[in-house]
């Protein structure tokens, strides 16, 4: 039986990978290096100090590494307002989730006030009994802490939590966490392994009714 569940943020209730990948790469490319594909891989589901170190390693490149990332910050910020939507079905799964009396989590690797921007939007009010944003943590993912930390602030045994995300990185912080995880696929995931997830859906829609189908939430009328 699921009595809470902890979600993923980006890629999971916000579209907004796009605009990760999009800021990083417009912050690389004034600093002289272009993305590779390979490069934009690695982006989703990153924080921005993750995806630089990572690059600039991966690559050998010597640029200066505060300037492009406040470069990167500035244009992920500027593009924020007018890219980010909320990814189709997440607020109807909240409030199905609610009313069956689900205790909700949400793990992150971006800033409590993106998280703080959605709540408003969506118009949910305070939903999550824990927010755990990258701010909160030393390590992000695909470092469990992030998850060890919500999962803590809810309470539940970790057979009784299902975390949902959408990529790798995401996966390995859950699963390092000693959780459940369902994956639900975007653009950035299909085709990446996740053979050894709990669930895999194409959309929250489907998550939703199949834990109401096989009568896997707390409270079922």
């Amino acid at each position: 039986m699921i009595k809470g569940i902890i979600f993923d943020f980006d890629g999971v209730l916000i579209d907004s990978e796009h605009i990760n990948v999009a800021a990083a790469t417009q912050a690389f490319k004034e600093f002289g290096y272009e993305l590779s594909a390979e490069d934009r891989k690695l982006i989703p589901g990153q924080h921005s100090e993750d995806v630089v170190s990572q690059i600039m390693k991966a690559r050998g490149l010597n640029l200066p590494r505060e300037a492009l990332l406040r470069r990167y910050s500035e244009a992920y910020g500027d593009m924020w307002e007018d890219m980010v939507t909320v990814m189709p079905h997440a607020k109807e799964t909240l409030q199905v989730l609610i009313d069956k009396g689900v205790v909700l989590g949400l793990a992150t690797n971006n800033y409590r006030s993106r998280v703080e921007a959605f709540l408003r939007q969506t118009e949910l009010g305070n939903i999550f009994s824990a927010i755990v944003s990258g701010e909160d943590v030393t390590k992000r993912k695909p470092d469990p802490e992030v998850y060890i930390k919500a999962k803590s602030k809810i309470g539940l045994p970790d057979e009784s939590i299902l975390a949902i995300e959408d990529g790798l990185v995401g996966f390995t912080a859950a699963t390092g966490a000693g959780l459940r995880c369902a994956i639900v696929l975007n653009q950035y995931s299909v085709g990446q392994d996740f053979s050894k997830a709990d669930f895999v859906f194409e959309s929250l829609a489907d998550l939703t009714s199949h834990l109401t189908e096989k009568k896997l939430l707390d409270k079922t009328s």
